[in-house]
């Protein structure tokens, strides 16, 4: 009997082991889940994402992005609907087809370049802002690891970077109503602006761990994109240089940039990939450096969290008295007082009056560089980098200064975004806003001492267009009166924005939220409303007396990019020599008196919406100053 029924029970064994193993793989797969969730959607990951959702500030960015897209958008179709009101069937149909494609382009590349942007400024704050709040080892004492304070913090930032760069998206596939768009270039668009915008955010966060403020991490976060960017064409010259031969087009699927290109061109001259899925391959290799970074910034974390911990409390450990002036000072240079001199720390050899303008005196004393060693690693890099250019291109080639002066001009436009915008927020996460309110100070000395501190501090770019540009007249590449032109171009631009950026640091209570929305008042001015006003007049073939080629006109004035460029090469070899200067202006070329008044007039508006903006604050100081006290 024993025997028949333990074969009777055998049969349910089968069962039972197969439910016993699905139950084994639904209970990894929860604990997989869940671990998951703890180290992606954890405490800090929920507390921060509650917080930013809070933010007044998070939905007037997503306001003026969908606003700014939706005006460039309407822009450009009233032009065309306005220079095709004589089109009839077919011939206006394919004018919108020509217009779809473009527009979608140029709504990609503003969304790649505010994702590039934005996101290390979204992720500049997220572990030095604990540090200067002294918050970091209350946070040090939870059972979380620092891997999973690192990750909660970066999702928490990327979830409100995905709703900026989807915001596109609705927006590119209406387009698709007109004929002319292929979806596969919406998605590629999107998953190349996502997985840049992961790796520069990573890169922020990571530059968080060592900067003293935001905006030197989200500085670090843009350069070393750039850089990312950049050096597919690095690569290909140096492979000419060395070859002699044309390089191969593979270096241009090693950069999210060039990728975007491609994307948008469709397809090149020697292309050897499939031009409708080679951005796989960029966007896997973002994001797997996207967890190399945060990887590296985990680690970085809990040593920091350690040595901290290891550390013993200032209070308990005798203070190191510093060596004085007066101790190494001359007997004739030493204080009889010895009280005095204790009280006053020594007599030291430098003066150190303040004077009437406290504000101004420390802000115009700020480094641009943490330290002296830094700016000098950059300044090698730089010059070095020029050096090459000169050895293999020639310093006489007009074309060198034109590219070099583009470059400079972009990176001081970006300097100038994120110079301000920490200014006044930076004050109150320090807790020093309300003393400096306590003074005797008036509004227009606070925030005129941090615009002029903030321009100081934008001295390293104008020293290098400077010292190319004196080379440059001295070898006879380009006219004196370049440097003085190139001046008046750039100056307007760069103290709007450090004005709006001051601005928007008074306005604000982030220092992030500040930073986006600065970089956002550039890009629309000087890439979006001029990408989609070129490609409105370049679908209908509108000429300069049209209503596109009078809006296009006048966006290019005020763009300084295109006016250095536009001035670089009417002051060039090629066009002084000998001959009457003539500069480009959209449709037309004009000589060098019209063209001096363009950019005098182009300074003097942006020199009075400068000073606008500065007296908008001074009468909602008391207002917007109190937001800092909540």
């Amino acid at each position: 009997m024993s025997t028949r029924g333990d074969q009777l029970e055998a049969p349910s064994t089968g069962p039972l082991a197969a439910g016993d193993g699905t139950e084994r793989a639904a209970g990894a797969r929860a604990g997989l889940a869940s671990t998951v969730a703890a180290w992606l959607a954890g405490p800090v990951f929920q507390k921060e994402a509650r917080v930013m959702g809070r933010r007044k500030s998070t939905y007037l960015a997503r306001s003026m992005l969908a606003l700014a897209l939706i005006g460039v958008a309407a822009l450009a179709f009233w032009a065309v609907a306005d220079e095709t009101a004589h089109y009839r069937g077919v011939a206006k149909v394919q004018a919108f087809q020509r217009l779809a494609p473009g527009l979608a382009a140029a709504i990609a590349w503003t969304m790649f370049v505010v994702a590039t942007v934005a996101a290390p400024v979204l992720t500049g704050g997220a572990i030095c802002d604990e540090r200067r709040s002294r918050s970091l080892a209350a946070l040090a004492t939870t059972p979380l690891r620092p891997g999973q304070i690192v990750l909660g913090k970066l999702a928490s930032r990327l979830v409100q970077l995905v709703i900026l760069v989807l915001l596109t998206a609705p927006l590119m596939l209406s387009l698709r109503a007109f004929g002319g768009l292929e979806s596969s270039y919406v998605l590629g668009a999107t998953c190349l602006t996502l997985s840049s915008g992961l790796l520069a955010a990573s890169l922020g966060l990571a530059a968080s761990n060592r900067a003293a403020r935001p905006i030197n991490a989200a500085s670090f976060g843009v350069t070393v994109m750039i850089l990312y960017n950049l050096w597919p064409a690095g690569g290909m010259l140096v492979q000419y240089w060395v070859t002699g031969r044309p390089p191969s087009t593979e270096w241009l699927t090693f950069g999210p940039g060039m990728c975007l290109a491609m994307l948008s061109a469709g397809s090149m001259p020697g292309m050897t990939f499939d031009p409708a899925t080679f951005w796989i391959k960029i966007c896997a290799i973002s994001v797997a450096l996207s967890a190399v970074v945060c990887i590296a910034a985990s680690v970085r974390l809990g040593v920091m969290i350690r040595r901290d911990a290891a550390e013993e409390p200032s209070l308990t450990r005798p203070a190191k008295r510093k060596r004085t002036a007066a101790a190494t000072a001359s007997p004739e240079h030493a204080t009889a007082d010895p009280a005095r001199a204790d009280s006053d720390g020594g007599v030291s050899a430098v003066s150190r009056e303040v004077g009437d303008q406290p504000v101004l005196w420390r802000e115009m004393r700020q480094a641009a560089f943490r330290s002296g060693l830094r700016l000098a690693i950059g300044l090698a890099a730089v010059v070095g980098m020029m050096l090459l250019v000169y050895a293999n291109a020639g310093l006489r080639e007009p074309g060198v200064t034109t590219v070099f002066a583009v470059i400079g001009a972009v990176v001081l436009m970006f300097g100038a975004a994120t110079a301000s915008v920490g200014s006044i927020t930076g004050e109150a996460e320090s807790r020093t806003w309300q003393v400096l309110n306590t003074t005797l100070l008036t509004p227009a000395e606070i925030l005129g001492g941090k615009i002029a501190g903030a321009l100081r501090r934008l001295w390293v770019v104008p020293a290098l267009l400077l010292g190319h540009c004196v080379l440059a007249v001295l070898a006879g590449a380009v006219s004196a009166a370049f440097i003085p032109l190139l001046a008046l171009i750039l100056v307007g631009p760069v103290v709007f924005l450090c004005t709006t950026g001051v601005a928007l640091s008074l306005r604000l209570r982030r220092t992030s939220a500040a930073g986006v929305a600065n970089m956002l008042i550039a890009s629309g001015l000087w890439a979006m409303l001029p990408m989609a006003i070129g490609i409105a007049g370049e679908v209908t073939r509108a000429g300069r007396d049209s209503f596109a080629g009078r809006i296009m006109q006048a966006a290019l004035i005020l763009n300084p990019v295109y006016m250095t460029g536009s001035a670089a090469n009417g002051l060039g070899r090629s066009s002084w020599g000998g001959s009457r200067s003539r500069f480009e202006l959209v449709w037309q070329n004009v000589g060098p008196e019209t063209f001096t008044i363009c950019v005098v007039f182009a300074t003097g508006v942006y020199l009075a919406a400068s000073f606008a903006v500065f007296h908008l604050c001074l009468r909602r100081y008391g207002q917007w100053s109190a937001l800092k006290t909540v």
